[in-house]
């Protein structure tokens, strides 16, 4: 399970990076829905044992992506959300720097996301000055539920 990827609100997604491994991710699929998606929150964070990864801890970051899929081909850079696919536009994105633990985000208006358009939310392996010695644990989860058209007072993402 190093990448791994669910398909839900309220939920977390779990991953790993170990030695030697191209780079992993844990993301949070939201197909085409017919409904407005209002985020409440984002939190994500790692847990990184070995001593000497600690010291190598870079940063890790959070993004949310409009039209992009993933699949098996699909690879993240873990310093940036870059190379992405035509068409495929960052919406949000916040840095942790702080070594392990976790990061949480609380929106002071719920994050509105649109119907008819297909989003992500992903957390690539933590970025690392050097080579891990050991696994490294990972996760992402969102905070957030279905709205009505009444209740997103018009607000439009163009």
């Amino acid at each position: 399970m190093p990448s791994n990827s669910i398909k839900d609100l309220n939920r977390t997604c779990l991953a790993t990076k170990i030695p030697a491994e191209a780079n992993t991710y844990a993301v949070i699929e939201l197909d085409n829905r017919r409904e407005t998606i209002a985020i409440d929150s984002i939190t994500w964070g790692s847990q990184i044992i070995n001593s000497t990864d600690r010291t190598n801890f870079i940063g890790h970051y959070a993004a949310l992506i409009r039209n992009m899929s993933v699949s098996d081909d699909t690879s993240f850079s873990s310093n940036a959300p870059v190379g992405l696919p035509a068409g495929a536009e960052i919406l949000w994105m916040d840095f942790q720097n702080a070594l392990g633990g976790e990061t949480h985000k609380t929106f002071s208006k719920p994050f509105l996301l649109p119907p008819g358009d297909k989003y992500i939310l992903v957390v690539p392996a933590p970025a690392m000055a050097a080579a891990l010695n050991a696994t490294i644990y990972y996760h992402v989860s969102l905070n957030g539920r279905i709205i009505t058209d009444a209740q997103t007072g018009g607000w439009r993402l163009y």
